[in-house]
């Protein structure tokens, strides 16, 4: 794990060779649309590989592709890593709007796995906006839901997501208990790719509980996160930086939803606006 410019090759490869009309028999064999899951995972990577903008195209791509196919989970779980990206971004109300498509979908064509993943993403951005009971609520809901139906893949960032939200309420035990069972988690299935957020959370946890003020201030690791990216005015060097550190995206441009049909159950057009 973790091999990411290795992992993006493989991903760039595969989807050079798929097409729709002749990998659309195997939907059924591996539960999704292998062009669909691919775009999403190879949008993913790029954004670990310091690529934010180009993890947006990629997700919307695959929600594109999606949508042609008229596959619903393949839908669904476009719709997840889309909200899933936009959480990277900390681009709260896209996270918001891709998560409650995507949790209509789910409901509609009865999918409670994708309805669950969604769930936890509107969760979190309702307690980012300052709905933090309802934001609680949803969360427990759908983690409840995830863990009955068994699955614990891509765990850690589900429970970093629901730690850093247990944290901006002030819910400390909670915090520390979800934050503990994301470490075990790592340590179980060798999921390392979220490892460091989790201990950063502890990190910005310990801080605050010897500090009682610090929720207004910055921790220190974060001041000097922004300062070096000032240091590097070259965005090919400070995009990795600020991608690990969800110091937010590239400037040169930002993406903008600007239309959902209502015919449709998945937003695919993207502009992206230039700053003057």
């Amino acid at each position: 794990m973790g091999e990411l410019t290795s992992a993006r090759e493989r991903f760039e490869q595969s989807l050079a060779l798929y097409r729709p009309e002749m990998h659309d028999s195997q939907i059924a064999q591996y539960g999704t649309d292998l062009g669909v899951a691919g775009h999403c995972y190879h949008a993913l990577t790029l954004w670990h590989l310091g690529y934010p903008d180009q993890a947006v195209e990629g997700s919307y791509r695959s929600m594109t592709l999606a949508q042609d196919g008229a596959h619903p989970f393949s839908q669904a779980y476009a719709l997840f890593v889309s909200a899933w990206v936009h959480h990277l971004r900390r681009a709260v109300s896209a996270q918001q709007t891709q998560a409650e498509v995507a949790i209509r979908l789910a409901t509609e064509q009865e999918l409670p796995y994708g309805a669950a993943l969604s769930g936890l993403m509107r969760g979190w951005s309702l307690a980012r906006q300052g709905e933090g009971t309802a934001g609680s609520t949803e969360r427990a809901q759908s983690l409840a839901a995830v863990r009955t139906l068994g699955q614990k893949m891509s765990g850690t960032v589900l429970l970093s997501m629901l730690a850093e939200a247990y944290g901006r309420n002030g819910q400390r035990e909670a915090e520390q208990t979800v934050l503990t069972e994301a470490l075990e988690l790592v340590d179980e299935n060798d999921e390392r790719a979220y490892d460091a957020r989790v201990y950063q959370l502890q990190g910005e946890r310990a801080y605050k509980e010897k500090r009682p003020n610090a929720k207004k201030r910055k921790p220190p690791f974060s001041k000097l996160s922004t300062l070096l990216a000032r240091k590097r005015p070259n965005p090919s060097n400070s995009a990795p930086l600020r991608a690990e550190h969800g110091c937010g995206s590239d400037t040169a441009k930002r993406p903008k939803l600007t239309h959902c049909s209502p015919q449709s159950t998945i937003c695919t057009s993207v502009k992206y606006v230039r700053p003057s």
